[in-house]
């Protein structure tokens, strides 16, 4: 079967399997930030707050088509668009605070604003149930020059080879900050039955 059709079928179950629906953004967001709906995942680690948000699909095409009128034709081709990866958004933070608001030493800071600018491909890991390593295809870090209160990136991947893992490991390597690997295990069938807008 090749990757479009399989794509396609995937979306196609996003949206019939029983999946959460919801009227708005909102709504929605309300829903996957509550842990105990499998979406988003917390821990501390020596004073490091990691936070590990799935993103559904309906989630970006809302942000795309934001006070727009949207045809139906048009949502349907950004779900299309979207649907085929999957988003995981990283948040860490130390006593509230973006991480490179603690880095008091010049060479410190220069070098974790470069880790987190272009070596988090390095550092971090998708890995299946079956040890499979899965590619990154790109990732996202906007610097907020200390607007916000923690560190926040994207990362994409396709996992059109791997829908048949129960669950996958994002594995974050420590990046100086003396907390180790942080693990957190998502389930893939909340990605297949993600929470959708009508």
């Amino acid at each position: 079967m090749n990757k479009f059709i399989f794509s396609t079928l995937i979306i196609l179950v996003f949206c019939c399997c029983g999946s959460k629906e919801f009227e708005n953004e909102e709504q929605l967001w309300l829903y996957i930030k509550n842990p105990d709906n499998g979406y988003l995942q917390e821990k501390s680690v020596n004073g490091v707050d990691f936070s590990l948000l799935y993103k559904p699909t309906d989630l970006l095409v809302a942000q795309e088509i934001r006070n727009k009128d949207a045809t139906p034709k048009e949502i349907d081709s950004l779900r299309n668009k979207y649907g085929q990866y999957v988003y995981f958004n990283l948040t860490m933070s130390s006593k509230e605070r973006d991480l490179l608001s603690l880095m008091k030493n010049q060479n410190k800071f220069g070098r974790l604003v470069n880790q987190l600018s272009f070596d988090m491909d390095k550092k971090v890991n998708l890995i299946s149930n079956k040890e499979d390593t899965i590619p990154l295809l790109d990732y996202s870090y906007p610097r907020m020059y200390g607007t916000t209160r923690n560190t926040s990136m994207i990362f994409i991947y396709d996992l059109n080879d791997y829908w048949n893992n129960k669950n996958l490991r994002f594995a974050i390597d420590d990046i100086g900050l003396r907390t180790g690997e942080v693990n957190f295990r998502f389930e893939i069938d909340k990605i297949i039955e993600q929470p959708t807008i009508y």
